[in-house]
């Protein structure tokens, strides 16, 4: 009888622990969130990386010269000056595409690639056309900011008008004699109350010794005469002797 009575007493005290919820622990009072510290610093980061766009997005005032300056290396500024006002000209490319009188020439900025035709003929008599002849004026600005730029003075199609061309810093272009008085012509074109020489061979890198006289001119193809700079220089180019 004993031993069903201690067994009838161990059953009602375990019934009563385990109707006791168990205690939280006393550190673990604190009211619980849904962020971790990896959530507060990935927060902290996205803050950061808003602010520096913020600060990129909006240059200062030496951040705005800095472009400008950039965009400004893209082009060089070329200023003309002639003997004789009434020549023509006739200029496409980088420096859009026009003609008229070599005295309204003055300082053209050029970005790109252009050429220049100088002569006596107007557009109308065929300058700017291989078959006219006319001294040319070839330039490209690459703008990378490396020493890449390129200026030459043509003679491959033909010869008008000296031009003689400096202040890029890597030495001149052109000249400045007129190739007439220093040999003969092998093919004159007389429009336009002047005279040209047509360079039949210039583009079978065969020229007559006519167009190698004088100066530092690309006469034919495959003996490319010009000079390579870099930057924004400031360069002058004459026409005529």
């Amino acid at each position: 009888m004993k031993s069903y009575l201690s067994i009838l007493l161990a059953l009602s005290a375990l019934s009563t622990v385990l109707a006791v919820p168990a205690a939280m622990p006393a550190d673990d009072t604190s009211e619980v969130t849904d962020t971790t510290p990896e959530d507060a610093s990935i927060n902290n980061s996205k803050q950061e990386s808003d602010r520096l766009s913020a600060s990129l997005s909006t240059p200062t005032g030496d951040e705005s010269k800095a472009v400008a300056a950039a965009a400004a290396s893209k082009c060089i500024d070329i200023t003309f000056q002639s003997s004789n006002g009434n020549w023509n000209y006739f200029f496409n490319g980088g420096w859009g595409s026009a003609s008229g009188k070599v005295s309204a020439l003055g300082t053209k900025s050029l970005c790109g690639s252009g050429a220049l035709f100088v002569g006596y003929q107007t557009r109308a008599q065929g300058l700017g056309s291989a078959a006219g002849g006319n001294t040319k004026l070839e330039c490209t600005v690459t703008g990378d900011g490396k020493v890449d730029n390129v200026c030459d003075v043509s003679v491959v199609d033909g010869y008008s008008l000296s031009m003689h061309c400096t202040g890029f810093g890597t030495g001149d272009i052109g000249g400045t004699q007129n190739l007439f008085s220093l040999g003969t012509c092998p093919k004159v074109n007389s429009q336009g109350g002047g005279k040209a020489c047509v360079n039949t061979n210039g583009h079978s890198n065969n020229a007559a010794q006519f167009f190698k006289n004088g100066g530092k001119y690309w006469y034919q193809d495959n003996k490319y005469v010009g000079t390579t700079f870099g930057g924004n220089p400031k360069v002058t180019c004459v026409i005529g002797a």
